[in-house]
């Protein structure tokens, strides 16, 4: 039997939308999210300037680009996170995108660090930008915005951004999958980089033949 959108057997996931009974819903809603953490997604912390100056920021793994002729991007952000004000009343707002080693960062940002105070910058190095908003030093990289939009959707507002200015590292980025913090390296693994590296070889063979 072919398998179904939640990994189980055709039929056997129910459906969200059609369902009254709570734990009907409850249970599709359990595999969405199973089924959401095998996907693989980068880790940035976005921030602006609030009132009177006070610097914000929040960890955020829904992040993609929009397009690229103009350069735009957009961000979830839940509404109970106090930069989604901010960023309405500011209209300009960082994505800094987490190298491999920052999961501390992400862990701070995120209102649970291992050790040190939740969402405090001291957790890292900061610059200030084009636009005024911190910028994450030693990230993977970094994107400034000028809100262009928002909409609320559910639980969470999406945030468009126009970059006015982009800058990477050579720095390979974190990665969040299965619900934990990943390096590239892992997520490829030996075989596959010996696979990639097999490739390469065969094609630079049929180029030189």
């Amino acid at each position: 039997m072919n398998a179904g959108p939640c990994g189980e057997s055709a039929g056997g996931c129910p459906d969200v939308e059609e369902s009254a009974d709570p734990l009907t819903r409850q249970a599709a809603l359990t595999y969405f999210t199973g089924a959401m953490a095998a996907t693989a997604t980068g880790v940035t912390v976005v921030t602006t300037v609030g009132p009177a100056g006070v610097e914000l920021g929040v960890t955020v793994s829904a992040m993609c680009s929009v397009c690229a002729e103009p350069p735009m991007l957009l961000v979830c952000i839940n509404l109970r996170s106090p930069l989604v004000s901010a960023v309405a009343r500011s209209r300009r707002f960082a994505v800094n995108v987490l190298a491999s080693d920052q999961g501390d960062v992400a862990d701070t940002f995120a209102g649970r660090p291992l050790s040190g105070m939740p969402w405090d910058f001291r957790c890292a190095e900061w610059d200030r930008g084009t636009l005024e908003v911190p910028l994450l030093r030693d990230a993977a990289a970094n994107f400034e915005c000028r809100l262009h939009s928002s909409r609320e959707l559910g639980t969470h507002v999406v945030l468009v951004g126009a970059v006015v200015r982009a800058r990477r590292s050579n720095r390979n980025p974190l990665v969040y999958a299965e619900r934990r913090y990943r390096g590239l390296a892992e997520l490829v693994g030996p075989q596959a980089t010996d696979e990639r590296a097999g490739h390469q070889q065969e094609i630079q063979e049929r180029e030189t033949a």
